[in-house]
């Protein structure tokens, strides 16, 4: 007996992204993991997560598992309401084990298909690619970015759409969008 999908789309979510450069283009990248989504590519997860052999506690192993699995941590994050994306924007300046700090940042809709696992503030995913971006044109500093035009474009080649959001940080912008006031007050639209 085979089961039905339970959705015959993807799922759309919330997300927040660090724009971190490679090879002279800017990417959209993971905050909590080393992953670079890639233009034209779905981002396939996997699960980093490391568990303490048992007969030797100082040696770690991969779970072994695919992602998301149940009862792990694992997949591609989204929330279900772009509001609840303020608790997860990093705070600029504060360091990562694997980046320099965050600085640059992108929010966005991003669609999730594979196995899917819901939580009670979104889901967690097997694909995820991006959907809409929004860039702020002020960064975590209260500096304007530099080049925001030239980081648009470059995101544009994940040929979706990308608004720049003109004198707004990515907090703005998450607090606007939740105010559900229809659009931001002046954003730039960019395409390739």
């Amino acid at each position: 007996m085979s089961v039905a999908p339970d959705y015959v789309g993807p799922v759309v979510g919330w997300r927040v992204w660090s724009l971190a450069e490679g090879g002279g283009r800017v990417r959209l990248a993971s905050h909590i993991s080393p992953s670079v989504w890639e233009p034209g590519q779905e981002l396939v997860a996997a699960c980093e997560v490391r568990r303490r052999a048992p007969l030797a506690p100082w040696q770690t192993r991969p779970t072994g598992h695919t992602a998301p699995a149940a009862r792990c941590t694992c997949g591609v994050h989204a929330v279900r309401r772009v509001g609840l994306l303020a608790t997860y924007l990093p705070v600029a300046n504060r360091p990562y084990s694997w980046m320099r700090p965050v600085v640059r940042q992108a929010i966005g809709r991003v669609a999730l298909w594979g196995e899917v696992v819901e939580g009670a503030r979104g889901w967690r995913a097997a694909c995820a690619y991006p959907a809409e971006l929004w860039l702020p044109q002020v960064d975590g500093n209260d500096q304007d970015v530099a080049e925001v035009g030239a980081i648009a474009a470059d995101l544009a080649e994940y040929g979706v759409p990308v608004h720049i959001c003109d004198g707004l940080t990515v907090q703005a912008i998450v607090q606007d969008l939740a105010a559900g006031s229809g659009g931001l007050a002046s954003t730039t639209d960019v395409s390739i």
